[in-house]
Formats: C-alpha cells, structure tokens, sequence
C-alpha cells in the first residue's frame, strides 16, 4: 500500500466522508457513522504522523467518535472554516526534505493551487468503495 512504499513523515486526513460516513460537517453518531476500515489502522501503524484536517467544526465529538471506533487516542484534529484553505495547516508542518501524504474525497481540496507546488506531498483523491 502507498503509506507502506513511500514511508511518509505525515499523513493528512479529511474526515467527513473520507475517514468516516459523517457528510457535510455533521455531528459523527455512534452507530450511525462509521470509520474506513482501511483507513483506521494508519492511525496506528503512522502514529503521532497522521492528523485529520477537515472543515468539520465538532472536534470534540468527532476524537469522542474516533475512540469509540479504536483509533488511538492522541490523533490530531484540525478545524479550518471556508475560505481558509487546508494548506494553511498542511504545509507549515512539513519540512524540507520529508514525504507526506494527503487523503481526501473533494478533488478541489486535493488540486488546491498551494498543494500543487509541495513536490512531496502525494495527493490521494479517495472514493469509497461499493464492493
């Protein structure tokens, strides 16, 4: 897998329809909403690298949410609101020279004019699956 081969030094995460089924900056429900089983284990296995970036202003419901499915317990969350962009938390974490990886459902998000230029910063557009 991409994490595996590219051995990154963050891992950014968008939550609402990425990392879980919330939509639209909604309230994650437990047993409602539910975290990508393939998703979750980067959280461990890339722990203290991975963050959720995401525009979902419920930070404390979504790390109550998060322990609840078994993500470890200390995952940053980062709130933007319209019209800052994701960049602005991305790339001042980044240092020269270190590989990242970025993973969200909203193709705008991913070609954000100031992403682009981060060479190492590998952009995922993620699609949930209907296997």
């Amino acid at each position: 897998h991409l994490a595996a081969r590219l051995k990154p030094t963050h891992i950014f995460l968008d939550f609402d329809r990425t990392l879980a089924t919330t939509r639209s900056g909604g309230v994650p429900v437990i047993g409602k909403d539910s975290i990508d089983e393939e998703l979750l284990p980067l959280l461990w296995e890339y722990q203290g690298a991975c963050a959720i970036v995401t525009r979902n202003s419920h930070v404390h419901e979504i790390k109550s949410f998060l322990a609840a499915q078994g993500a470890p317990p200390d995952v940053t969350i980062h709130s933007l609101k319209r019209p800052k962009s994701k960049a602005e938390y991305i790339l001042p974490v980044m240092q020269e020279g270190e590989v990242a990886i970025f993973v969200d459902d909203t193709i705008a998000e991913l070609m954000d004019a100031q992403l682009t230029t981060a060479k190492s910063l590998h952009r995922v557009l993620f699609v949930r699956g209907l296997m």
